[in-house]
């Protein structure tokens, strides 16, 4: 089979043209496996997008996003939150509830 496709034309001086390849079977096979696959990529591609702005999809989201919200939280605050009931057990009930620079009480 032969294919015609731009390219640059062999003593012209490298200007643009039209230049002529001949490809075996094998490689149309490959093509056009190649193009199968693409097809597939992109048509899953667009079935995932067309899920998540669904609103079965917007709604998965937004429970997502609260509960990786939630971890995050207690990610950053759990150290800060274990100062303050260590500070409140050695402070006494008489502090409890306020907030210590560790677990040394203020006056």
């Amino acid at each position: 089979m032969v294919w015609i496709q731009p390219g640059v034309q062999a003593g012209v001086g490298g200007t643009l043209g039209w230049t002529t390849s001949t490809t075996t079977a094998g490689e149309v096979a490959r093509r056009e496996v190649r193009r199968q696959r693409r097809q597939a990529v992109v048509s899953c591609g667009k079935r995932v997008v067309a899920f998540f702005f669904s609103h079965v999809g917007l709604a998965a989201m937004v429970v997502a996003y609260s509960i990786l919200g939630g971890f995050l939280f207690r990610a950053l605050e759990a150290p800060h939150e274990q100062r303050v009931k260590v500070g409140d057990i050695l402070c006494g009930a008489e502090n409890a509830g306020r907030e210590n620079d560790g677990p040394i009480c203020r006056a």
